[in-house]
């Protein structure tokens, strides 16, 4: 054994490109569904990280030189992280917005809600004992600035969040820089 070797390295597996864009899919249709981190996914499909993100380096790299996405390249596990990213992306925006509609749904109509209070004693013994369970049924009101805010952004023309004003004159600085006023006299700018 030479000095350069280490024996306690242990050597990474030899991929076939095939195998590769196998373990890449497997690594990708894990990661989109938002369950679980890229480094979760990557290590259950036993995978190391290193090895990973060199594929997709390489892939990158593919990519930008302008080769094309081959059915077993480097560059198709790059598009495949890629494309598995975005759908994550798009996924978390369309729960984000469900999540978002409830919740101001929630502060639109008011809502209840139950608190549970437990008393609790000791008994002859010294240990606790539930003594009594009282459930309060709390109604929330609706908040008047979520109100506010779903009117003026579903109703805009009948319920603008903003003042206008008008004061009737023309306005033609480019061609004589006067202002015209309603009462026809002018203003030199």
């Amino acid at each position: 054994m030479s000095k350069t070797e280490n024996p306690r390295a242990i050597q990474a597996p030899n991929y076939t490109p095939k195998e590769r864009v196998n373990k890449t899919k497997q690594v990708c249709e894990a990661y989109q569904t938002g369950k679980h981190s890229l480094g979760a996914c990557i290590e259950s499909a036993g995978l190391k990280r290193r090895t990973f993100d060199q594929w997709v380096g390489l892939g990158k790299k593919d990519i930008a030189a302008g080769k094309k996405i081959g059915r077993y390249s480097y560059a198709k596990c790059a598009d495949l992280l890629n494309k598995a990213k975005q759908q994550r992306a798009e996924k978390f925006k369309a729960e984000l917005k469900d999540r978002a509609r409830t919740g101001l749904e929630k502060l639109i109509t008011g809502y209840e809600r139950e608190e549970t209070r437990t008393i609790i004693v000791s008994d002859k013994d010294g240990n606790p004992t539930v003594k009594e369970k009282i459930v309060t049924t709390k109604h929330t009101a609706p908040n008047a600035t979520a109100v506010i805010f779903a009117l003026t952004n579903v109703d805009a023309d009948n319920f603008k969040h903003k003042n206008d004003l008008n004061l009737g004159g023309e306005l033609d600085i480019k061609s004589t820089g006067l202002i015209k006023l309603p009462d026809g006299s002018t203003i030199e700018v």
